[in-house]
């Protein structure tokens, strides 16, 4: 029984600590520890085992850790913008699945059943004339279709870019529309040749309910204002890493303009408490 109360008794004393050995385990690897009063430097296995069995130095009075971050994109304006139907989703650099690593998405539905959206930088290399010969109003065309997503690859959906438009197209945002068969767009094109408005796109991209909140909650998108250039007027290859140097650049000038709080170094990044000297 006594073993049991000096057990409980050293967990209480100590439990800050084993608190900030989770933190040091979690953010590893860190930069080296710097200890104040002193210019020695130590390693974050150090610093767990000075906050358990007490500083070795007894100039050494509390270590702190400064944290790396990387940049925090619900800081600068543009990822304020709230999901909906017209934006533009970013994947971030550290989204590695292959279905969608450096893609930007445009949301074209968004609500309490689920999201979808199509890939606006991913042209195949199949001309609308090959993939569509019943369709000869698209016989001259030079544009390729594009692979709007993984799901339901066969699939076909089309943006156009249309001051106005009937009421069986679907509003994305501003002048840009959705149409989801290929009826509509006949009779669309015998009325206007949509020469430089119009994209193909074979699949989408498709989320549950909850299920993109939670991407964007775990940095896999940044979340931007859609704009028609973008969609129709850009190189393919090049708006990604556009927006992704936009995104970055507001970041920086956010993080120059943003007073450093309490705890924090000048270069924004802050200070963790691994141990105090007893």
């Amino acid at each position: 029984m006594n073993a049991w109360r000096n057990i409980a008794c050293w967990l209480s004393r100590h439990v800050s600590c084993i608190v900030a050995i989770l933190v040091v385990l979690q953010l590893s690897p860190l930069p080296a520890v710097f200890a104040q009063g002193t210019d020695a430097e130590m390693s974050p296995a150090s610093a767990a085992r000075d906050c358990l069995f007490g500083p070795s130095d007894a100039n050494r009075t509390i270590h702190l850790i400064p944290v790396v971050r990387s940049p925090d994109y619900s800081q600068n304006p543009a990822q304020k913008q709230a999901l909906g139907k017209g934006v533009f989703l970013v994947a971030s650099r550290s989204l590695v699945d292959p279905n969608f690593r450096k893609t930007v998405i445009l949301l074209t539905e968004y609500g309490e059943l689920g999201s979808m959206g199509v890939i606006i930088n991913r042209p195949t290399s199949v001309p609308l004339a090959v993939a569509f010969p019943e369709f000869t109003m698209l016989a001259n065309r030079p544009d390729s279709i594009y692979l709007g997503g993984p799901v339901q690859v066969n699939s076909i959906r089309l943006l156009i870019r249309a001051d106005d438009a009937s009421e069986d197209v679907k509003h994305v945002f501003g002048s840009v529309y959705l149409i989801d068969n290929m009826d509509t767009l006949t009779r669309l094109y015998s009325a206007d040749p949509l020469d430089d408005a119009l994209h193909v796109y074979a699949g989408y991209a498709g989320w549950a309910p909850g299920q993109l909140e939670r991407e964007v909650l775990r940095g896999d998108w940044h979340i931007v204002q859609a704009d028609a250039e973008t969609v129709f007027d850009k190189t393919p290859n090049s708006i990604w890493p556009d927006l992704i140097k936009f995104l970055s650049g507001q970041w920086v000038m956010n993080q120059r303009n943003r007073p450093v709080q309490v705890g924090e170094r000048a270069s924004g990044s802050p200070f963790l408490v691994t141990s105090l000297a007893k």
